[in-house]
C-alpha cells in the first residue's frame, strides 16, 4: 500500500505501511527522507494534517494509520 502525503508542497508516498504503523512513524520516515540531518527530538514540532471533505485536523502521533484509513 502507498499513501500520498504532501510535504513542503510536494506529493510524496508513504510505503511499507502495516497494521502497527503510527502517524509518528510516517512523520519520522518523511522527515528523514526530506531532511537527511533531521533531529528526532524535533518530531513533535511537525504534524500530519488530515484533510477530508473540507475539514482539517491534526492527527495524534499515536494513531495507527490503518485504523485511520478504515474510517475513510
Amino acid at each position: 500500500d502507498k499513501l500520498p502525503i504532501i510535504v513542503n508542497g510536494y506529493e510524496k508516498f508513504a510505503t511499507g505501511l502495516n497494521k502497527t504503523t503510527t502517524i509518528d512513524d510516517v512523520k519520522f520516515a518523511m522527515l528523514t527522507v526530506c531532511e537527511p540531518n533531521f533531529n528526532i527530538q524535533l518530531l513533535d514540532e511537525y504534524a500530519i494534517i488530515e484533510k477530508w471533505q473540507g475539514n482539517e485536523r491534526i492527527l495524534d502521533g499515536r494513531i495507527k494509520i490503518y485504523k485511520l484509513i478504515r474510517l475513510w
